[in-house]
């Protein structure tokens, strides 16, 4: 583990994924925004500048799940995003259980910022910004 410096989390969606990137030497954690998506296809040419901007060593990709822990609809397709993914830039892509991730971005949003602070955009990033965060607060367990 000593030797990954950073990761980038995704947070899948079909119109727009969330993106946030980690420091994971320090658990420093900041939300990157959206990225848009095509209908869930994706368009390797807008992550590359994410790629080649912040170097990332691992990929972490929300899991999307009911409640109890059983798959959704989104489940299957937020894999094969991390796959392909994973494939596309080679670099080692882990999935995370993201229940509540939204709702909870959603929450601290509003609370720091009000309505106006609940743009899609934003909501996506944090989310993200949460599954990263999730994920280094498990590493340090």
């Amino acid at each position: 583990m000593n030797r990954l410096r950073r990761c980038l989390a995704f947070d899948y969606g079909l119109g727009s994924t969330g993106v946030a990137v980690g420091d994971i030497q320090t658990g420093v954690v900041q939300s990157l925004g959206a990225i848009k998506m095509d209908k869930g296809r994706i368009n390797f040419e807008r992550f590359q500048p994410l790629i080649n901007d912040w170097q990332p060593d691992i990929f972490l990709v929300g899991l999307p799940l009911h409640a109890d822990g059983r798959v959704q609809s989104l489940t299957q397709q937020a894999r094969s995003f991390s796959k392909k993914l994973s494939e596309y830039f080679l670099i080692e892509c882990v999935e995370v259980d993201e229940r509540y991730s939204t709702v909870d971005a959603r929450d601290n949003l509003f609370n720091l910022y009000g309505r106006k602070g609940l743009s899609k955009a934003a909501v996506d990033g944090q989310s993200a910004a949460l599954i990263c965060q999730q994920w280094l607060n498990m590493q340090t367990d």
